[in-house]
């Protein structure tokens, strides 16, 4: 795999309203028939889902063919003296 985008900041509304943005980097396999999207301090993994439709529209038409599939992971910095812990997110997050 190769990082072909790195830290790009994706824009999303949560439920309540509030804007936020969080920083995604974007790997694709060699072939490019599977790319993973590693959101990045994402204040809720569930949340994910928007930053994803997000990132559907603006960026990943002009980024991926259409027919790549998608694997959407959560990654949360670890605290002071933890590793960071990656959260493999379920394919319904692509749906929200």
């Amino acid at each position: 795999m190769r990082l072909i985008q790195r830290a790009y900041l994706a824009e999303y509304r949560d439920a309540a309203g509030q804007d936020h943005c969080t920083p995604v980097d974007i790997w694709l396999a060699e072939r490019g028939h599977q790319a993973v999207l590693v959101f990045r301090d994402l204040p809720d993994p569930s949340q994910a889902g928007r930053a994803f439709h997000s990132l559907a529209h603006e960026l990943l038409p002009y980024l991926l063919p259409p027919e790549t599939e998608l694997v959407l992971l959560a990654l949360k910095s670890g605290d002071l003296g933890t590793k960071p812990r990656a959260q493999v997110l379920p394919p319904s997050a692509q749906a929200a």
